[in-house]
């Protein structure tokens, strides 16, 4: 089982640094660059009005986030849509109510 376990971690690790290692070469991210995030990139609007044409967002009241930059349309979409959108506090934030 630990072994399955490394394995799947190892060809994660393999996958972001392919991931980044291409964005970076087509010149699509955006600040701060693409290792070791989530990365900003061009066209996260794009992907964002995408998602929204898919069943399982129509279907969905909740909407988990990352409060990363490339999730932002993600967020503003699901807040104007009605969605309850819950992600992580980063850093000592604050309570919003």
């Amino acid at each position: 089982m630990d072994d399955d376990l490394q394995k799947v971690k190892q060809l994660k690790r393999q996958l972001r640094e392919r991931m980044w290692q291409l964005m970076e070469k087509e010149e699509v991210t955006l600040f701060p660059g693409a290792y070791g995030r989530i990365p900003n990139f061009v066209g996260r609007n794009a992907a964002a009005k995408r998602l929204a044409q898919l069943p399982i967002w129509r279907n969905a009241r909740v909407v988990k986030c990352n409060p990363d930059a490339p999730q932002q349309p993600v967020r503003e979409l699901a807040l104007r849509e009605g969605k309850i959108v819950y992600m992580a506090v980063v850093h000592g934030g604050t309570e919003v109510t």
